[in-house]
């Protein structure tokens, strides 16, 4: 492998092999993995691939993976935030994502903000004289937040 063609300036960080006789494997397993390479442009018949981490898209025989840190994936839920408009008068907060200009779209992550503490939340947390919570009945949030917890090796904890 090239660790300096052009666009892939960044060193390889694995290298994997997936060797799995698709003769023994039901159709279904086999229509979704031919699926699964379709969509990650992956070789049909290549059974090995070097893992490489790169904003782009990997050369021919390489899976490239563009990973977040802890801190931006906390940003990206901090943007779906309900901001208590005392914090944007002080401007102590930003705006959140719903509430700049030209956002549009369905949200698939929603956190709460209010005075007083929610009855029954999936987790809660006051601050600044503010509870911020994620509803129990919201399953995207619930979903998001336990995919992140577990990430970091914690368990999330309800208040």
């Amino acid at each position: 492998m090239d660790d300096t063609a052009p666009g892939h300036g960044l060193r390889a960080l694995a290298r994997f092999a997936a060797s799995v006789d698709a003769r023994t494997l039901p159709a279904d397993v086999v229509e979704k993995a031919a699926e699964v390479r379709r969509l990650l442009r992956l070789a049909p018949a290549q059974d090995k691939f070097t893992l490489t981490y790169s904003p782009m898209r990997g050369g021919e025989g390489e899976m490239a993976v563009n990973s977040r840190s802890m801190l931006q994936i906390m940003s990206a839920f901090a943007s779906y935030m309900d901001v208590p408009p005392e914090h944007l008068k002080d401007h102590s907060a930003t705006p959140a994502f719903e509430h700049r200009p030209g956002a549009a779209g369905a949200q698939n992550v929603r956190i709460y903000s209010g005075k007083k503490k929610p009855a029954a939340p999936f987790a809660a947390v006051h601050f600044r004289d503010h509870w911020y919570w994620v509803s129990d009945g919201d399953w995207r949030t619930k979903r998001a937040l336990t995919a992140v917890s577990k990430s970091k090796s914690g368990p999330l904890s309800s208040t």
